[in-house]
């Protein structure tokens, strides 16, 4: 019997002493040597007031394991059973699981040579279902596992196959516990032999595995994770960059807060932040402990966190322009600084949260007076008074009545704004949006982001969480990937993502588009080179396309119109003469998004559905050919739609400045294909029919969830 432990989060793997047994005439050994392992685990936080900061896990077997079974005519069964405690220290618990060491389940003897023709069947053979004791077949083996009497696998008298290294993780695990604490299991093997196996010892090799499960960190805790929560609910979350654990609780405003200061980094060092771990950018940042550089003052054991500079507390991204947000800071990834708002104090992210929580107190104009902090200062904001560092000196000052909360909010070329709390036995203030020097030292407390779009993302990385999460009619600018040129987009009503520009996607050379970044198939697709003024060939199979921007930057400036391209090239070229009906399988969107589909009828069309929720002033025609007429198009040519009239390409241009064209994906027949049709005149037509061969624009969505 041997304890293992893991003080150090290494390996260490042992084995049983081997269980040798003598052949006896006419019986079977059961061997089973047991490899246990304890594999590696992620430390708890030392930091940790009054936790352990040596977590261990350990496996003890209680005796080994042997077995004799007399062989009969008819099959004669035997049973042995072997204790197998494991043990943690570690706060989320373990993982346990049990199978071979490799795929082989069969008990084999080390005697028989199983090349030999006729030999393949001595051996004893897994299970291949549960099965009671009674209805063993012959030279079959099984187990079953037990803890306080309760069966996690099997029953009793009933045994289930033993898993292989192979197996499925839910038939490896024996139990998945999520405390600290100690539990004894009771495994029991059975098997069944008749006389067709020689005597002697047949033998497999288990593996015993108990895994500390790993921390909850802030970095894994997610906006689903957030909303599970109850208000005003405190979990304990890790930060995986130091393994410092710190309360977070989802307040009253829907939000999840640090409701603990930060404390990341130690005095006279640096650290360098990545963005795996971190709210900072692609290239990282580097932050330093120094007082010269405006630097941190350790916390103590009041939790005050340490003090920053609101350069550092932005990871160096924040600005000089007044009421513009830092895009990076030191919070850890999917955690930010709060907003104090560009538009005034009851906008402010602080405000909307301490709102809920301040039952005293008269708000005049930009903060409250006459507060109760006491309503603060517990559970759940649970409010501490740090002081501030001055970074003249690097003295603290107002240490016990005064706090300060950087926000992300630059207040002009030396300033931000800041959470402001000054407690005196009079009359206590907090100020939700109050501007100071950017050098002071000041605390950090960071807000789970919510997954939303934001401008500068690339238009591939977007997720439909995000799409969900936005508001609509907001439009905001996106980079396509495949080079870099930028598209404005909305969330419009019907709940969809929409470029509202039109796709400028080529040039004067071919582009290959793989899966990676393009809707495409697996085989890829390449977008042709632009053709020339007036050497487009009208193919309903060939794809083509007219780069009317030339240059790009230039077209964005101005009209926007985009590039022209027919319907085999729109489509990827997975649309062509031979796509009679239904929708094209691919498109040249970036990844994740699609050309709109006309649908199976003109209501089922998604630009319909779509303007559906916007024509106000316009009258829906329903005969042969059904469209809005009257529309007031002025009212579309602005965000969030953006309608433009870039006409279309057949060789030269057409109705440029009147009508727009976008493309569907759905065919009518081998020559036509569905687009979507607004002219000047007023006149909508959410999906009308015209040849493959013409060049018209493009514009993709992104469906929500």
């Amino acid at each position: 019997m041997k304890v293992i432990k893991n003080k150090h989060f290494s390996v260490y793997n042992f084995r049983l002493s081997k269980v040798k047994l003598a052949s006896v005439f006419g019986s079977l050994a059961l061997l089973i040597m047991g490899l246990f392992m304890v594999p590696n685990f992620a430390p708890e936080a030392t930091h940790a007031e009054g936790a352990n900061a040596d977590p261990t896990i350990s496996i003890i077997p209680a005796g080994d394991l042997e077995l004799d079974v007399n062989p009969t005519a008819s099959g004669n069964f035997g049973s042995v059973s072997a204790n197998v405690s494991v043990s943690t220290t570690n706060t989320t618990g373990y993982t346990f699981t049990m199978s071979t060491v490799g795929t082989s389940t069969d008990l084999t003897n080390s005697r028989i040579d199983y090349t030999q023709s006729g030999n393949q069947n001595l051996k004893i053979t897994n299970l291949s279902a549960s099965t009671a004791q009674s209805s063993f077949a012959n030279n079959k083996w099984g187990y079953n596992v037990s803890k306080s009497n309760t069966y996690i696998k099997g029953a009793a008298n009933t045994y289930v196959p033993v898993p292989n290294s192979n197996s499925q993780q839910s038939d490896k695990e024996i139990e998945v516990t999520d405390t600290t604490g100690s539990n004894t299991y009771t495994f029991r093997y059975g098997v069944k032999a008749d006389l067709a196996l020689p005597s002697g010892d047949y033998s497999n090799t288990l593996v015993y595995s108990a895994t500390a499960n790993p921390l909850p960190t802030m970095q894994n805790f997610d906006y689903a994770a957030c909303q599970a929560l109850t208000a005003d609910q405190t979990v304990t979350l890790y930060d995986s960059r130091d393994d410092t654990p710190y309360t977070v609780a989802k307040l009253q405003d829907g939000n999840c807060w640090m409701t603990q200061n930060l404390e990341l980094g130690k005095y006279g060092t640096s650290m360098n932040l990545t963005s795996d771990t971190s709210n900072v950018s692609s290239s990282g940042y580097t932050l330093n402990f120094s007082y010269a550089n405006n630097s941190v003052y350790k916390g103590n054991s009041n939790k005050y966190g340490n003090y920053y500079s609101w350069p550092q507390a932005t990871a160096g991204s924040g600005t000089t322009t007044e009421g513009e947000d830092a895009p990076y800071d030191i919070c850890p990834k999917g955690w930010r600084l709060p907003s104090a708002s560009s538009t005034g104090a009851t906008d402010s992210e602080f405000y909307t949260m301490l709102n809920h929580y301040i039952a005293t107190g008269t708000w005049s104009s930009n903060y409250w007076s006459d507060v109760n902090t006491s309503n603060l200062t517990n559970a759940p904001v649970s409010l501490v008074f740090p002081g501030y560092m001055d970074s003249s000196n690097g003295s603290i000052s107002d240490q016990n009545s005064r706090s300060d909360w950087w926000s992300a909010t630059a207040s002009g070329v030396s300033g931000a704004f800041d959470l402001h709390v000054y407690k005196n036995s009079t009359n206590s203030s907090v100020s939700p949006r109050i501007r100071y020097t950017n050098t002071g030292g000041f605390s950090v407390r960071c807000l789970l982001d919510k997954p939303v779009i934001k401008n500068g993302m690339y238009m591939q990385d977007v997720t439909q969480e995000q799409v969900s999460n936005t508001p609509t009619d907001v439009t905001y600018t996106l980079k396509d990937k495949r080079d870099e040129k930028e598209y404005t987009v909305a969330k419009l009503q019907d709940g969809n993502l929409w470029m509202t520009q039109n796709l400028a996607l080529g040039d004067s050379t071919a582009m290959n588009l793989t899966q990676a970044n393009s809707n495409v198939g697996p085989s890829g697709f390449t977008l042709p080179a632009s053709v020339t003024e007036g050497s487009w060939t009208g193919s309903d199979d060939n794809p083509e396309f007219f780069n009317y921007a030339g240059n790009y930057a230039s077209q964005q400036a101005t009209n926007k119109y985009g590039n022209y391209y027919n319907w085999p090239a729109a489509t990827a070229g997975s649309g062509t003469s031979a796509t009679t009906s239904g929708d094209a399988q691919y498109s040249i969107c970036p990844k994740n998004w699609h050309l709109p589909s006309a649908g199976n009828s003109y209501t089922a069309s998604e630009q319909y559905i779509m303007l559906n929720n916007y024509i106000t002033t316009g009258t829906w025609n329903s005969g042969t050919f059904p469209s809005w007429s009257d529309v007031t198009i002025t009212e579309y040519a602005d965000a969030p739609i953006s309608l433009v009239f870039a006409g279309y390409y057949s060789g030269n241009l057409n109705d440029q400045g009147s009508s727009s064209n976008w493309w569907q994906s759905t065919a009518y027949d081998n020559d036509d294909a569905y687009y979507f049709g607004a002219r000047s005149n007023g006149r909508v037509t959410p999906r009308f029919s015209s040849f493959k061969r013409l060049g018209f624009s493009v514009r993709c969505l992104m469906p929500g969830a």
